[in-house]
């Protein structure tokens, strides 16, 4: 038997994930859809089948109208309600940066999304909150907590107003370390891997760049801060 109860949910994903989120959205609605009152979208600088509308609004009372999601080429807000004065159900789309901005609080069973979205937070009435990645992995609140304040620890690691390295922090090791999840350094000698993790990453730089890597045996700022974008990368 399905679980029914509100769920809210925040999503972010990249506008070309936009044919997935389309099949979210139906799935939600096909799921929660009341016939008697039905979903009324509502969406601003929409183009559907190629014309742009400063305005557009349609009734889905019907599961066969579900076909107009289809039909939405672009938006830059895209509204979806439901009402029967007693449940709600509200689905919110908008978008910045080609980055498409999820708002989701329905009534009904849970639905299968892992993947559908860059990253995600959920909250029910019943269970613990949850977050989900781009590869489709759940996480609960001590992993984003970890997640957060491991990143934190990395960018102090790093930060500094000229990007000079501290004497004490070697910024090819911390980058190896966190790129690979190897160890660097093997009693007091390095590994074979960072070696040559150091040999490739060097050379490109070298062909990115045009520049050296090292000035008189030290990193220079510009290798420097081409480590702080891989990890960024990462």
């Amino acid at each position: 038997m399905e679980k029914i109860d509100t769920k809210e949910i925040f999503a972010i994903a990249q506008k070309s994930k936009w044919q997935i989120i389309k099949r979210f959205l139906k799935k939600i609605i096909k799921k929660t859809l009341k016939p008697n009152i039905g979903y009324v979208m509502v969406a601003l600088d929409v183009k559907i089948n190629g014309l742009i509308k400063s305005e557009y609004s349609q009734k889905i009372n019907d599961i066969h109208k579900l076909k107009i999601i289809d039909k939405i080429d672009d938006f830059n807000i895209v509204s979806f309600y439901q009402s029967d004065g007693l449940i709600s159900d509200h689905l919110n789309l908008s978008k910045e940066d080609n980055v498409i901005i999820i708002l989701a609080k329905y009534f009904g069973p849970d639905i299968k999304y892992a993947g559908t979205f860059d990253f995600s937070i959920q909250v029910n009435s019943i269970d613990s909150p949850y977050f989900t990645n781009s590869s489709g992995q759940i996480l609960n609140s001590k992993d984003i907590i970890e997640f957060f304040n491991q990143k934190k620890r990395i960018i102090q690691k790093f930060e500094n107003k000229a990007c000079k390295v501290d004497k004490e922090i070697n910024l090819e090791i911390i980058t190896f370390e966190e790129l690979t999840d190897k160890k660097a350094i093997w009693g007091s000698s390095e590994t074979k891997s960072f070696k040559n993790w150091k040999m490739k990453t060097n050379i490109s730089f070298r062909k990115t760049t045009g520049k050296n890597p090292y000035y008189r045996g030290k990193i220079t700022s510009n290798y420097c801060n081409y480590l702080r974008s891989l990890l960024k990368n990462k």
